[in-house]
């Protein structure tokens, strides 16, 4: 929850450049304080109205809220759990499994509003390089590819969403197919004059590489492929990330 409360302040703090460091305790305790507690990650609309009526409304004051007893006969121990990882207490510990993910996406909110395509552009084809990546450390291949892009959701007026799913001919685990295909459906979703503050890539309909049955009547042109991509790959895992990538990704990373 920290981490979560550390990004609600840097994405909104004009003096913090998008970082914001809370491990101190009189640190965390302004930075609790500023954080209305309808934006605590699982704490829904109803329970907002409940914690108002304990006079609980903002971070800091439902951490320190005394009563234990009270919270979770309300909210339940989920709840309690909540108030205890304000404390600083582990309550949901992260899973070892290595099981394959059956979406991957890749997206960011920009720090400003990007205004012309090429921008929107890069972080696309940025976007779908690292999703494709991710695909092959799983060993799996995707089907379809989806793209979308947005304009601030605090914006009062002419507020812009849009999405497309596209199947792809063949399934593949390639970046130069996955990338070729999500710029074609970005110029497809694009609008211009639009200032757009994220975009994202999702690949979808995700299967095992081993079980899914390739072109058969292409069967060199996947083996170039696999060997392109795991040569790619490996001088990346040794060299450093994006030493090698496709040029449309840009030189410069995206913020």
């Amino acid at each position: 929850l920290f981490a979560k409360v550390a990004n609600h302040i840097a994405k909104r703090s004009k003096h913090s450049n998008g970082v914001v460091n809370i491990m101190d305790p009189s640190e965390c305790d302004i930075a609790l304080s500023k954080v209305p507690v309808k934006n605590v990650w699982g704490i829904g609309s109803r329970s907002v109205k409940k914690l108002h009526q304990l006079d609980i409304h903002n971070a800091k004051q439902f951490r320190d809220f005394p009563n234990n007893a009270l919270i979770q006969q309300i909210f339940t121990k989920v709840g309690l759990q909540r108030k205890e990882e304000l404390q600083g207490k582990c309550r949901f510990h992260l899973s070892n499994a290595n099981t394959a993910k059956k979406t991957i996406m890749c997206s960011r909110t920009f720090a400003k509003a990007a205004r012309t395509y090429p921008l929107v552009e890069q972080a696309v084809a940025s976007y779908a390089s690292s999703a494709s990546e991710k695909l092959r450390e799983q060993k799996s291949i995707c089907h379809e590819i989806q793209v979308f892009v947005r304009t601030s959701c605090n914006r009062k007026n002419n507020r812009h969403y849009a999405s497309q799913v596209t199947k792809l001919s063949n399934a593949t685990s390639d970046t130069r197919e996955i990338l070729k295909k999500a710029i074609s459906t970005l110029k497809k979703i694009y609008r211009r004059g639009v200032e757009y503050r994220k975009v994202g890539v999702r690949l979808l309909d995700i299967r095992e590489q081993e079980k899914t049955q390739l072109n058969l009547f292409e069967p060199s042109r996947y083996e170039r492929s696999e060997k392109l991509m795991n040569a790619v790959d490996y001088i990346n895992r040794r060299e450093g990330s994006n030493t090698i990538r496709v040029a449309s990704c840009g030189v410069n990373d995206i913020s």
